[in-house]
This record gives structure tokens, sequence and C-alpha cells, in this order.
């Protein structure tokens, strides 16, 4: 066991350390993305719902009169934009209804700010990677998942004494250190450790398995996915009306959320400004892992409470039983959709403390090995693209993020450069520094490369707020006074981070330089693989 968690580990470990840290952003990504679009109106408290939903129903009329459907997601704590969209009917050249969304802001309907994919780029990258096919992507992440969960459990049966180590840390003691380290990081969240890998797996079991589907369906997946699906099927469209005036939707939605005792998720308009329009009133229970949505529909014109079968059967789930239960709370779990802000919190200190669990683990596989060698002795070649590896990753990816951050606030806002979109060049931009970051190491000694690399993500993480302050109007100075906490927030922190940085750089500085850099062993392994 202790070889299958060893091995186990050190295979998957680069790349899971990037599924780790990406999906624990991923838990924020709705606040990353407000401090990469600063055009957005601040968020300084919940919005005014009645306001909102009104003012964006005039700006549907304006602009999507001739629409058979309109849909509304209202915010919530998370995300405080409100997203409208709206169903337009086929023509002669495109027969198939069509539908367009907007992250509207407030009035206008434009943009909602600077062309960027923000927070949801980590999301992505977290379960599909990036710069492969969607479905390969899957499969990768899905592969290093069973082996995080293989690594989790071969860890339990290795560490007997696993939660008498919980309470014991050793500062100060070399290897010991990061062995005590590992075992307190990976007891403190275990559960939740456990829980992310086999929640992993069930999310997407039907793209790693999708014969047994295949099979029972006769080959026709399609009808097994609609009838999983949260959204059984299409809203069936209404016959055309009159023109009517609509009632206001404010209290309707109030009156919906006050009789269920749930949260509206979505408010669906069909046929709207006409005599035989309808609103449906989609809720949940953000806050309960077994909760299901319930429906409430009305007249448009009169409020009066309505019972629509056929809207029934296209927003609730078609099948409700054991299995899909319990799938759809590993679900929940797994993006804590349920979790309050509070509990978020505690979700991503679980996440980083599973990503500070993989990295003590690749760093204490290069410990043990450089503490059994003598003084005379050369490390092998093995263990030196390890331990460069791990500079490159442990440290170069962090670098790459804040370099993420650094293009957003500094590429023209124009939607396109040089013939690329402007999210994807700064997509680019990020891997194109982790690639240079990653290659730096092999041609430096271990421990200059550790120091430069976190002096380097020092500097990019703690000039974060400078460059804000620089490039926007958002910075600390108006954003706190503003009660712009998300803004203030994500500067704050990514101060604290780049602190961090700085004091691993000045500990790691302080330590005499090991005799055995072997920097030419390595740049020759470099040289022979490249060829020349």
């Amino acid at each position: 066991m202790a070889w299958l968690h060893t091995w186990a580990g050190l295979v998957m470990g680069w790349a899971l350390f990037l599924v780790f840290l990406t999906g624990t952003l991923a838990y924020v990504q709705h606040q990353i993305t407000h401090w990469m679009q600063p055009e957005r109106a601040a968020l300084l408290q919940q919005p005014d719902m009645d306001a909102m939903v009104s003012q964006s129903l005039d700006w549907l009329g304006d602009n999507a009169a001739d629409a058979t459907q309109w849909s509304i997601l209202p915010p919530n704590w998370r995300y405080r934009q409100l997203l409208v969209s709206w169903r337009v009917p086929g023509d002669a050249s495109q027969p198939r209804d069509r539908y367009q969304q907007l992250d509207w802001t407030g009035g206008s309907g434009q943009a909602a700010g600077r062309d960027t994919r923000g927070g949801a780029h980590f999301l992505d990258l977290h379960y599909r990677l990036h710069y492969m096919p969607r479905a390969w992507g899957m499969r990768i992440v899905g592969a290093l998942t069973m082996l995080s969960l293989v690594t989790i459990l071969t860890g339990v049966v290795t560490h007997r004494k696993i939660f008498a180590d919980f309470f014991t840390f050793r500062p100060r003691k070399g290897q010991r250190s990061w062995l005590d380290a590992h075992t307190l990081l990976g007891v403190a969240a275990l559960p939740y450790h456990l829980m992310i890998a086999y929640s992993g797996l069930v999310f997407l079991m039907f793209v790693y398995m999708p014969a047994p589907p295949q099979v029972v369906y006769g080959g026709d997946s399609a009808d097994f996915f609609a009838e999983i699906a949260m959204i059984g099927g299409t809203t069936p469209s209404l016959p055309a009306a009159p023109a009517a005036a609509m009632i206001p939707l404010g209290p309707l939605i109030e009156r919906a959320q006050r009789e269920t005792g749930d949260q509206a998720e979505q408010v669906i308009i069909r046929n709207p400004g006409r005599e035989n329009a309808d609103v449906h009133v989609l809720l949940t229970s953000p806050d309960r892992l077994t909760a299901k949505p319930s429906l409430m529909s009305f007249n448009g014109v009169t409020g009066e409470p309505l019972v629509v079968e056929e809207m029934r059967t296209a927003l609730l789930p078609a099948m409700s039983n054991g299995t899909t239960d319990f799938r759809d709370v590993l679900i929940k779990l797994h993006l804590a959709q349920f979790a309050g802000p509070w509990l978020r919190l505690l979700f991503v200190l679980s996440g980083l403390g599973g990503t500070l669990l993989i990295a003590t683990g690749l760093v204490l596989w290069t410990k043990k090995r450089g503490e059994r060698l003598h003084a005379s002795a050369a490390p092998s070649s093995g263990q030196q693209w390890v331990e460069r590896l791990n500079i490159g990753t442990l440290v170069g990816l962090p670098v790459a993020i804040a370099a993420y951050f650094w293009a957003n606030r500094l590429l023209p806002l124009q939607q396109e450069i040089l013939g690329i979109h402007r999210h994807d060049l700064e997509i680019h931009l990020m891997f194109v520094v982790w690639l240079a970051f990653l290659l730096w190491p092999m041609w430096r000694a271990v421990q200059r490369a550790w120091v430069d690399l976190l002096a380097l993500a020092a500097m990019a993480f703690a000039l974060i707020p400078v460059l804000n302050a620089v490039t926007t109007d958002h910075h600390l100075l108006n954003s706190i006074p503003a009660g712009d906490w998300v803004m203030a927030g994500f500067d704050l922190l990514a101060l604290c981070v780049g602190l961090i940085f700085a004091w691993m750089a000045w500990r790691l500085h302080r330590k005499p330089h090991r005799m055995a850099a072997s920097g030419p062993h390595i740049r020759r392994a470099t040289r022979a693989a490249v060829g020349r």
C-alpha cells in the first residue's frame, strides 16, 4: 500500500495539482469574474429584485418584442447580475427556434464588461483541461480522479496512526516536518477529499462509461440524457394572441417564494405582452442537499394561479428515484451548490488543503530520496527531473495564474487583438508564462530556482492591488468605502498570497545551498531530449 500510495501520487501529482487548484478557484468563479470585469456596477448589496426585473422586462420589450418566450435568471448571493434570454421563432432560412442570452447590467443591455472568461476559465480547466478535445480532457481528468481516490485510500491504510498524527506537527525537522504537514493536511479534510474524488467520478460517469446507456436505449443516448436531465425537454410555445398589458412580475415572484419557502431560480414568460401570456417560476431550495425543484404558474395578465402540466413536464425532473437522488446529492456536494458564504469558505479552505496535500507529497518524495544519499553522492536523473517539475508546477502555475490577472488589466479592451479574441489571448498568455517557468528550473540549481520563482510569485501577487489602482478606479481606496468587498477582497487576498510567497522565498534564501545542485546533469538530459 505504501508503494502504491507513493507512485500513484507521484505519477498524477503535477496534473492533479492543476485540477485541485483550479477547482478550488472555481468555487469563487463569480467573484473572480467580477474583479476581471471592473466595468460592472459595484456590488454594494443584494439588488432590488422588483427594480431589476422591471427594468429587464422593459429592455426585453424594446429589444425582443418578437420573441415567443422570455427567461430571467434572478441574482443570488454568489452571482448578483441578472441573466436574460429570449427565444426567437424560426423562419424560412432557419426553421428551428433559436435562443439568445445576455448578462444584463441594468438599463443598457450591453455586455457586462471587457471580454474575458474570468473565473469560468478555471472551472473549464478543472474538469476538461485545455488545448484538446473536450471529451479527451474529461477522460484524462477522470483517470486522474481515479488515481487520486486510490492514493487517498492507500494513504489511510498506510498511516495506521492517522488520527493520532492529526495532533502531531514537528517543525524544523526536515523530512519529518514535511511528513507531518502532509499527514495533517490529509486528515484535516479527509471526508472532503473522499467526497470530491468519488463525486467527481460520478459527475461524469457517462463520459467514462458510455456503453450502458447506449445499450439500454438502443444506441440513442440522447433519450437517456433527456430523461435524467433537470430540464426534461424544450418548453412548448403558445399560439399567437392579441396584445395585452402584463402584470408586474415582482409580486408574483415574491408570492411564489413565500408560498413554497424556496428561492426563485428561473422565471419564464411565454407569449410576453399577449392576452394568453403565462408566467412560470421555477424554485429551488439552495441550502438543502435533497431539495427538489418546484414550479408555480400564473396568468401573465391577471396574475391568477395556473396549473400547466406541459410546463411541469418540461421544467421538472422527469425521473426521480433513489439512484438519481443519490447522484444529484453528490453533484450538489461537488459543486457546493447548497453552500452559503461561510460554508463555501470552508469548501475553499478544504480545496486549498487538498492542493497543499498534493504539493507536500511531491516535495516529500524528493526529500526522502535526497536525505538517503550521502553528501558526496549526486542525485539520480529521475530525482532531478522530479525536483524541477515540482518547481515549475507548484510555483510556476501560481505565477501563470497571476499572469492571467495581469493580462486582464494590461491588454487593450477591444474584442480582438492581432486577430485573436481577447479572452483567448488572456488564456494563451497564462499558458505561455507557465511553459516558460516549467523550463526555467532546468537550467538553474534547485534551490536557486525555488527562490527565483517564489520571489517572482511574491511580486506578481503583491503588486496586483497596485496594478488595479493604476488601470481602474476600483482600487482599495474606492472599493472599501463603497462597500464593494468583492473587489476589495480580491486585492487584499492577492496581497496576502504575495506576502506568503515572499516569506517562503526569504526562508529558503537563508538556508545554505546544497552542494549537489547537479545542474549539468539535468542540462545534459534536457539537451538529449531536444536532440542537441
